[in-house]
């Protein structure tokens, strides 16, 4: 647990954060280094960047930020009018709801940015309101294929990729979906679409060619080369800047620190930058810096202590929560440890797992008392494996991983490795009698959207596919005795188990074509994707198969041998099972 100390170390770091953020940018500054011009200040940077670039930033949740940058182009901008009809390219969701400056968001001004391809747009408070006064053109694409697409170009100078993912959902213009445009910017002609329909049955995605490249680095030394060891995350840096060159185009970077030559690890030439602005301020992530960077977040071969690692996890904790991180339930706990009982009953005992933002968070704690971080790698979207992944706005980043690789890299080999992906766990917005599964879309317009981020991919790549929900909106389910093993719903909610989803994100019968196994957790039992649509398999001790029939607008089937949920996932006071060794790796058609 935190202790003392680390939640008032905690408080500390949040507000320098703050003000850091608000208070600590100054366009005029010079970070100059001798004789070496590329040192420059923000808004001599920004300066470098030409009306209408196709303009792309990396990083993912609150990580790697080029906050002096974002900044420094917005305010150019309003002076100006120019750099002005850009088009933005960013894969991940590094956005803060409009709450924090600097991030990619601050360029969503009405002139400034014409055109935006995203994979997660829920973030973006923005452009939502660009989208709303139809000021934006916006596509939407998996964030997993953006990167694709963007290694692609650094490594080949091609920016397209074809495969099956998005068949079937919302992307799949051949099977009634609205492909990538989101919404058209009304001072430009109708959007075109980024994918098309193959006649092998596949989607072939492509983006615009990338010819500027925003990123956060770590560090630089006074030649020029750019390096990136200490950062929380690499995502798509290093191949934006190698794409953004292979199109004569402009690199700027903003780094944190100044080393010595040959500092080591991996590095990007001084050749292929343009701009550097040297900032003490540049985050690793939200409230850690690159002048120190917080050590966690760094690639490890030793894995600590469990108490150090759950140290470290409720530091994290603590922060999220100073920030209004919403706190979870006692109702989602158990969800965890049904999930986790799932897992280890299911997957080898050296498996690949993903967990998703949200809810499948809950899982990685009980994961780690357990054992499983010694057995289990863990892999997320942002190319961090190994270690336990962190929750909200650090999420993309992870305790004592193993390795740090691109965001690309790691796509290609979930996608295309013999070894491949074992199990994602992912959230859901709603699912319907089918098990199609719906993230993306909120259902109250493009201004609202949310996004599928590497939803899509994920679920494409895996053997295995669960999705931890809650079974109702706004339902409450407490402990029913004394001894806490058995629950009652003492609220009602809406249903999220509907009809029909209202966008599909998650196409169940292709899943089964493909032979994944699916399953849903949610606060009431266990439910499994068969050819014939919902099935609940176990039900939580004192709810009822009336309660979930009545709670639903789906049709449930009922298994005829349902289970009740084994005593220890209710209460948490038993240790949850250990990994199945014996159990055969799972197999699939792809």
């Amino acid at each position: 647990m935190a202790t003392l100390g680390d939640k008032l170390h905690a408080t500390y770091r949040v507000l320098e954060f703050l003000v850091n953020r608000k208070l600590r940018y100054n366009a005029h500054e010079s970070w100059r280094v001798p004789s070496n011009p590329k040192f420059m200040s923000p808004e001599d940077a920004a300066s470098l960047v030409k009306d209408g670039s196709v303009v792309a930033t990396s990083g993912l949740a609150a990580s790697m930020a080029a906050t002096q940058l974002n900044l420094a182009i917005k305010n150019v901008f309003v002076k100006t009018g120019h750099p002005r009809g850009l088009t933005l390219v960013t894969a991940g969701g590094t956005g803060t709801k409009g709450k924090v400056p600097g991030t990619p968001d601050d360029l969503a001004q009405k002139g400034l940015v014409d055109r935006l391809f995203v994979g997660h747009f829920d973030t973006f408070e923005g452009f939502k309101k660009l989208v709303r006064a139809g000021e934006l053109e916006a596509h939407i694409l998996p964030q997993g294929v953006i990167c694709m697409l963007i290694d692609r170009m650094a490594k080949e100078g091609v920016a397209q990729w074809e495969g099956p993912t998005g068949r079937g959902t919302f992307l799949d213009v051949a099977r009634g979906g609205r492909g990538t445009v989101l919404c058209s910017n009304t001072r430009l002609p109708a959007a075109k679409q980024h994918v098309l329909a193959t006649p092998e049955g596949n989607l072939r995605y492509w983006l615009p060619a990338i010819d500027t490249a925003i990123i956060n680095a770590p560090k630089a030394d006074r030649k020029g080369n750019i390096y990136f060891d200490g950062a929380s995350q690499l995502c798509e840096s290093l191949d934006i800047c190698l794409a953004a060159k292979r199109s004569n185009g402009t690199v700027l970077v903003q780094v944190g620190c100044l080393v010595s030559e040959n500092h080591g690890g991996l590095m990007l030439d001084s050749k292929y930058v343009d701009g550097i602005v040297l900032a003490s301020n540049t985050e690793q992530s939200a409230t850690f810096y690159h002048a120190k960077p917080y050590a966690p977040f760094l690639p490890t071969d030793k894995l600590p202590t469990n108490e150090a690692v759950i140290r470290a996890y409720d530091g994290l904790r603590f922060i999220m929560r100073l920030f209004n991180y919403r706190v979870r339930t006692t109702s989602d706990e158990r969800m965890a440890r049904l999930a986790l009982q799932l897992l280890t009953r299911t997957l080898p005992k050296d498996a690949l797992v993903n967990i998703g933002t949200g809810l499948p968070e809950m899982i990685c704690v009980p994961a780690l008392t357990s054992g499983l971080l010694s057995s289990w790698t863990f892999v997320v979207e942002s190319g961090v494996w190994g270690g336990l992944p962190c929750l909200g706005a650090y999420f993309g980043c992870s305790l004592f991983p193993k390795r740090i690789i691109s965001s690309g890299e790691t796509f290609k080999k979930l996608y295309y490795s013999k070894r491949g992906l074992d199990c994602t766990v992912l959230g859901a917005y709603e699912v319907d009698e089918e098990g199609n599964v719906n993230v993306s879309s909120s259902d109250r317009g493009p201004g609202e959207y949310i996004g599928p981020g590497g939803f899509i991919d994920l679920a494409q790549c895996a053997k295995m596919v669960v999705f931890v929900t809650s079974f109702q909106h706004k339902q409450s389910i407490t402990t029913a005795n004394s001894k806490g093993t058995r629950l009652r719903i003492t609220k009602k909610g809406t249903p999220k188990f509907v009809k029909r989803v209202s966008e599909i994100t998650f196409n169940a019968s292709m899943a089964l074509k493909d032979g994944k196994i699916v399953y849903y957790v949610t606060p009431i039992g266990l439910f499994r994707l068969t050819p014939e649509g919902l099935q609940l398999e176990e039900l939580m001790p004192g709810i009822t198969t009336r309660d979930v029939e009545e709670g639903a607008e789906a049709r449930i089937l009922i298994s005829k041998n349902l289970r009740e949920v084994a005593p220890e996932v209710v209460t948490g006071v038993s240790a949850m099972p250990k990994p199945n060794g014996a159990q055969k790796r799972i197999t699939s058609k792809l």
